[in-house]
């Protein structure tokens, strides 16, 4: 299941974890409020949320913690969401991933998200999207596909279709259209499985 992350969620995210490893226990409610500026309900929604993603978890007595169950994921590159974008592979930064997106036995890494073509389907310009690095691709998936020639290999996110012959990359925006690529100068790098928003 694709998991997503606000910006509104990481940054009660990151206030209750810098709370908790310097007064070794959770906030209240009106505390988080008060210095997020957001409202006691809101808080609580966001930390529901985040224990379901398993940011953050309750022990037997039902009191919150940071798991520490977490994972360094590189973030490599820029990823186009519309015309295949020039693969610069190098490590800009890594992030923090729970353990519990990570079931797979497939290695994982981040890209930034470039361009608007996959609005839709609520990927937007700079969100994180955490990638599990397959090729089994499943018709209606959204995929990094990476098209090759003698010089370079361009990729781009989109919702995938195939047959023997092609791939076919189907934009999440109406105003793009379609992209199809011969397999023999195509491969899929991996599947999309996550997104930290860099909106609320």
């Amino acid at each position: 299941m694709l998991q997503r992350i606000s910006k509104s969620q990481e940054n009660v995210l990151s206030y209750y974890r810098n709370y908790i490893t310097h007064h070794k226990e959770s906030p209240t409610y009106e505390e988080a409020s008060e210095k997020l500026k957001i409202n006691p309900s809101a808080i609580y929604k966001h930390i529901k949320n985040l224990i379901n993603m398993g940011y953050i978890q309750k022990d037997a007595s039902w009191k919150l913690f940071i798991p520490e169950n977490f994972d360094k994921v590189p973030i490599l590159w820029e990823i186009a969401c519309w015309e295949p974008l020039t693969v610069y592979e190098k490590v800009e930064d890594m992030i923090d991933i729970p353990k519990s997106m990570m079931k797979w036995p497939w290695p994982f890494y981040a890209l930034k998200a470039k361009w608007s073509s996959m609005e839709e389907a609520n990927i937007f310009e700079w969100d994180i999207l955490i990638i599990r690095q397959e090729d089994d691709v499943l018709d209606g998936d959204i995929w990094v596909i990476i098209e090759s020639d003698n010089w370079d290999e361009k990729a781009t996110l989109k919702k995938v279709f195939h047959t023997k012959a092609w791939i076919l990359g189907k934009p999440q925006n109406s105003r793009f259209s379609n992209i199809i690529i011969d397999k023999k100068k195509a491969s899929i790098r991996g599947k999309l499985v996550g997104i930290i928003s860099q909106f609320e």
